[in-house]
């Protein structure tokens, strides 16, 4: 059994809730928390001057997916949590946020693009 406050995973220990979300599994039957994944909150993102601007993307992932889930970036919709989405970056400031069908903000992270 493990110790108090701690969950195995893949032969490693990890502090409750601090596991791989890949690997992160529900305790007691709650349901899992939903949460962006992708990018992390005050990620650092630089475009790369090889590529044409208009290229350049960011992965765009929550946990778990969720159909009546979606995401929006400075107060505009960009799509449905459903699955990752691919986001082509502009610079500046960005907050990133998970919405709940019902307008609920369920989770947030900020990032920043130079």
């Amino acid at each position: 059994p493990a110790p108090a406050g701690l969950v195995r995973a893949n032969a490693e220990w990890f502090l409750a809730g601090t596991q791989p979300p890949a690997l992160a599994t529900a305790t007691r039957g709650a349901a899992a928390p939903r949460r962006i994944v992708a990018p992390q909150d005050g990620a650092v993102l630089v475009l790369d001057p090889d590529i044409p601007d208009a290229r350049e993307r960011t992965w765009i992932e929550a946990t778990p997916r969720d159909p009546r889930t979606t995401f929006s970036i400075d107060g505009r919709a960009i799509g449905s949590a459903a699955a990752p989405l691919l986001w082509p970056l502009a610079r500046g400031r960005h907050e990133l946020v998970l919405v709940a069908a019902d307008g609920a903000r369920l989770d947030a992270v900020s990032f920043v693009v130079r």
